[in-house]
């Protein structure tokens, strides 16, 4: 019998306190967790990493601005030394079992990535399906193993070994980040496990954007979708047809015809 994995635990900040960060007390309390790494990108000028307890298992990294979640990740992945590394977005709620099932998989299984099923309300976020250039959103349990799946990367945990081969890639912002991630361990022949008994619950932003955030957000995943597709004539072709689908989504959503011209 194997002895039970010990997690190394990713949370990057946003203009966010601590305070908002929703698995904060149950990874302190869990004896398998061995440390919480905290990088702030928050590029308001405002101290978030203020503890009202000095916590060894918690430690901090002001990131002085927002160059990217990818940079931000693969900082804190230098400091980690525990088997297994999670990522959690700070919006990510974890069940009280979830260490418990993923160290059951851990030892039942010998994978490198394990993916959760992410849930926000009533859609699955994570894992969604990689078809052709496309990523298509799943609605329910699937077979994933007679699928390429591709998701988000809160709730992903990842074997340490995995980076030895495999960064983030910085050249990515924040979107595609996730999907980049997966084509390269692919590209490097580990195995990915979708744990189909482990959910999360997740904010989706995009539920509740308002107009100012969904044209910046928007901005955001123009550049990395141009980026991340940005290797031949038809890969570019098909993200600028891509982009102007969403404009047009945005465009009848906020009744407004100058979104077109984002």
């Amino acid at each position: 019998m194997k002895s039970n994995p010990s997690f190394d635990t990713i949370i990057v900040l946003y203009n966010s306190d601590l305070s908002s960060v929703k698995s904060l007390d149950s990874l302190i309390k869990h004896p398998s967790v061995n440390q919480i790494l905290i990088c702030d990108n928050s590029d308001d000028g405002q101290n978030h990493l203020v503890m009202l307890d000095d916590l060894d298992c918690i430690k901090t990294f002001n990131m002085h601005g927002n160059a990217g979640i990818s940079r931000a990740y693969n900082f804190a992945i230098s400091k980690c030394s525990a088997d297994y590394v999670l990522i959690l977005d700070d919006d990510t709620e974890l069940s009280s079992d979830f260490f418990s099932k993923v160290s059951d998989h851990i030892r039942q299984e010998d994978f490198d990535v394990y993916m959760p099923l992410v849930w926000s309300e009533s859609i699955l976020m994570s894992p969604c399906r990689k078809k052709g250039r496309r990523f298509v959103a799943l609605d329910d349990h699937l077979n994933f193993e007679n699928m390429t799946v591709s998701g988000i990367n809160s709730g992903l945990v990842i074997k340490r070994s995995v980076f030895n081969s495999v960064a983030y890639r910085e050249e990515l912002f924040l979107d595609m980040v996730d999907h980049a991630f997966f084509d390269d361990v692919r590209a490097q022949q580990f195995r990915i496990k979708v744990m189909t008994d482990v959910s999360l619950l997740q904010d989706y932003s995009r539920e509740t954007d308002n107009f100012e955030t969904a044209k910046s957000r928007f901005g955001i995943s123009k550049r990395d979708n141009r980026v991340y597709f940005g290797s031949c004539f038809s890969d570019r072709l098909f993200c600028e047809a891509q982009l102007f689908y969403w404009k047009l989504k945005k465009a009848i959503k906020f009744k407004r015809l100058s979104v077109l011209a984002w």
